[in-house]
């Protein structure tokens, strides 16, 4: 069936998600952004939004995204991570 890391990543993109209100997706997602920013010891302030919903899940079962972070923008990437984390096992109702 092919290699192991293969089948484990692929488990991943196909195990069903939790379904989550777009608050608690929001909240999950700053409460990461947070926890990085901590750990770099920067007092940097990150703001995310609401996600907003895709009108048909992407190709990798995504059904929403987020867009117009407030704040340093050098930390953008890193918010990019903590969304697509959270995208991989949150979904919106």
């Amino acid at each position: 069936m092919g290699p192991e890391w293969l089948q484990r990543s692929l488990g991943r993109l196909t195990s069903p998600r939790e379904v989550h209100a777009a608050e608690e997706i929001r909240d999950e997602v700053q409460r990461r952004v947070n926890l990085r920013l901590a750990e770099l010891n920067d007092d940097a302030s990150i703001s995310v939004p609401l996600p907003y919903r895709y009108a048909e899940p992407d190709k990798l079962g995504h059904n929403w995204a987020m867009g117009s972070y407030a704040g340093d923008r050098a930390y953008f990437k890193l918010v990019g991570v903590e969304v697509h984390n959270v995208q991989a096992i949150w979904n919106l109702p």
